[in-house]
């Protein structure tokens, strides 16, 4: 928790939530429940800038990071949805230097 790793607190929840106590339980899950809406929400708000900026090749690593993290969640189907138009937008730039710049800033 104290380093931000949501998917090794995910690990370490599932590992104990069978075994530890039952407050002990519940407070972690609480508290992985905030990680995972405090990654959502920065996720979701780099994704976002990167897209208004048209930096398309920083929006689909966002977007990837966003499907490990968040598979079976609507954010990652957003993302699956975007995705080829992203891809396009990145295969457009890459003969036109202007574009390709500004992407890259």
């Amino acid at each position: 928790m104290r380093n931000g790793n949501l998917l090794a607190c995910r690990s370490v929840y599932a590992a104990l939530v069978d075994s530890a106590e039952p407050q002990a339980v519940a407070d972690m899950a609480g508290a992985l429940e905030a990680l995972a809406l405090r990654h959502e929400s920065r996720l979701r708000r780099t994704f976002a800038e990167h897209v208004q900026a048209k930096q398309f090749e920083e929006a689909l690593v966002i977007g990837t990071e966003i499907r490990s993290l968040f598979g079976n969640h609507h954010l990652s189907d957003e993302f699956e949805r975007l995705r080829p138009i992203l891809e396009r937008r990145v295969s457009s730039t890459i003969g036109d230097p202007n574009l390709r710049s500004a992407a890259s800033t």
